[in-house]
């Protein structure tokens, strides 16, 4: 059964998907109410200018309404005293106020210039204004008296802002202050001073606000200019906003990586317990037939032996035949099961010493050479004879050698053949002994080489479960093989067959003296030589 047939498998993803879909969804609460607070702080900063803009706006106008007010009734009343001449004698206490004119309904008056005060009528601008006092007039109430009005008019060829008030006098005599107002130095000489206290405001004139969304008018006397927030203020606040939810959403996404990495893990290790579970089952399953099989075998054959109802001496013989292979499968099945539950549980013990490796893969080729002969293989075997001595446990190795031979033995099909190698290697600068076990059997598929030597894992192929097996000896290979500080790998095409190849390294004690042996033999054929000469 592999992990995706595991029917746990799916339960234990929902019960995780049921944790990490919450923490998921907190995350994102934290990473929307992040957002809302930086958002909500920008806004409070940015309301709060916008309220010092209105405030500034209110204290400037009135500024300019008072000053407008006091100059235009001393004005006023210079003139109703009779005298003629400019009030301020041609100087303007404010450098953003211009030319004074008075209308009593007969004469428009303008200051400064020659005594007595010029009388103007016929220019546009003169009439401009006689239209402008008339309609205030017209319209004016008592409650009305000294309340600085704006207008528009174009004066010197410019466009100005006139300020002017009505003055309380009978009807048929109205009287009419006025003054021309420049509104760039009203802006550099009144204005400029409010701007000092709050960086976050900026003058500008209406239209060349830029990105700014809000627009404060500041009076009429300064028009065309308006107070906005600074770009810098509100690039600024956005900055601020966009910190914390960075900064937040920097560390959510490496929660949720770690979350997944862990839930993942999580997942595949109880899916790889499961898998195990369930193999260690099919294990028991299969090792009780496994175990069933040879011993009825022998039970069966040895009882039709022990009371003579086998009459033929080739019978005997044959019957003697399978009595003697069962027992020896049975007897391997039973030393794999064991030596794979000690190595397992750490209690297995491996008792080394200088081996000629060589000899232990002669003799266990040996032990098989009958039935290879019997089942029709084309077996060789070679062995350099200048193989370097290994510390190792001879039973352990011939284990190796026995569970490889099995596996060819058990795996070929059609063409048969074996042939075993042992060689001197040298593999990642260790020196030490190469064995290589050939053979033409069913081979191993691609997505089953990964697992080949994991503890009861059995192909998933028909061809191989139509085979007898516990799905042990090739995880005993590699354990024993992994004890010995060696290296086991597969190179397999199906039904090409399989080369299994297990590399013994030395010791460094051996290597040293593999090294001077070598160095000994060297000198001793170069003395040799040099006598025959």
């Amino acid at each position: 059964m592999t992990q995706q047939d595991n029917p746990h498998t799916d339960s234990w993803t929902k019960a995780w998907l049921i944790i990490a879909l919450p923490a998921i969804a907190l995350v994102a609460y934290g990473l929307f109410s992040s957002v809302a607070q930086a958002r909500a702080l920008s806004k409070l900063r940015i309301e709060n200018a916008d309220q010092a803009a209105t405030a500034l706006c209110r204290s400037a106008e009135h500024q300019i309404r008072d000053t407008l007010a006091q100059i235009l009734s001393r004005a006023a009343g210079h003139f109703q005293a009779g005298r003629r001449i400019d009030p301020f004698s041609g100087r303007r206490p404010h450098p953003w106020l211009g030319d004074i004119f008075v209308w009593d309904a007969r004469l428009l008056t303008r200051w400064p210039g020659p005594d007595p005060p010029t009388a103007v009528h016929d220019s546009e601008t003169a009439k401009r204004i006689i239209d402008i006092f008339e309609n205030t007039h017209s319209r004016s109430t008592p409650e009305s008296a000294r309340v600085v009005h704006f207008a528009t008019i174009v004066h010197h060829g410019r466009k100005s802002i006139l300020g002017y008030i009505s003055i309380a006098s009978p009807p048929a005599t109205p009287f009419m202050v006025g003054v021309t107002i420049d509104s760039d130095r009203i802006a550099t000489s009144l204005l400029d001073s409010h701007f000092s206290k709050d960086k976050h405001l900026k003058l500008v004139r209406r239209g060349e606000h830029g990105l700014n969304t809000k627009v404060h008018t500041i009076s009429p006397a300064a028009e065309p200019y308006v107070i906005v927030l600074d770009q810098q203020f509100l690039n600024a606040q956005l900055h601020t906003a966009l910190r914390p939810v960075l900064l937040y959403t920097t560390i959510a996404a490496l929660f949720l990586c770690a979350l997944g990495l862990t839930v993942r893990k999580f997942i595949r290790l109880v899916q790889h317990e499961l898998a195990l579970t369930s193999l260690k089952s099919d294990f028991i399953a299969s090792v009780s037939h496994e175990l069933k099989t040879p011993l009825a075998l022998i039970h069966m054959f040895s009882e039709m032996l022990r009371e003579n109802r086998v009459s033929s001496e080739d019978k005997k013989q044959e019957y003697y035949s399978i009595i003697f292979r069962e027992s020896a499968r049975l007897s391997l099945m039973i030393d794999n099961i064991l030596d794979f539950s000690r190595i397992e549980a750490g209690r297995k013990e491996f008792h080394t010493e200088p081996t000629d490796i060589g000899k232990v893969v002669r003799d266990t080729c040996e032990t098989y050479r009958f039935e290879l002969d019997d089942k029709g293989f084309e077996h060789s075997i070679s062995i350099d004879p200048n193989l370097p001595t290994i510390d190792a446990d001879p039973n352990a190795i011939a284990q190796v050698m026995v569970n490889l031979i099995g596996n060819a033995i058990k795996y070929s099909t059609g063409e048969k053949t074996l042939e075993i190698k042992v060689t001197a290697e040298t593999r990642r600068d260790r020196h030490g002994v190469l064995i290589t076990v050939t053979d033409s059997g069913i081979g191993v598929k691609p997505e089953d080489r990964a697992h080949l030597f994991d503890g009861f894992y059995r192909a998933q192929d028909d061809r191989v479960r139509k085979v007898r097996g516990a799905g042990l000896g090739l995880s005993l290979v590699k354990r024993i093989v992994d004890a010995h500080h060696g290296i086991v790998d597969v190179e397999s095409r199906l039904v090409k067959g399989s080369t299994f190849r297990v590399f013994l390294p030395q010791t460094q004690s051996n290597q040293g003296g593999e090294d001077i042996a070598t160095r000994e033999r060297d000198a001793n054929k170069g003395n040799a030589n040099q006598a025959k000469g």
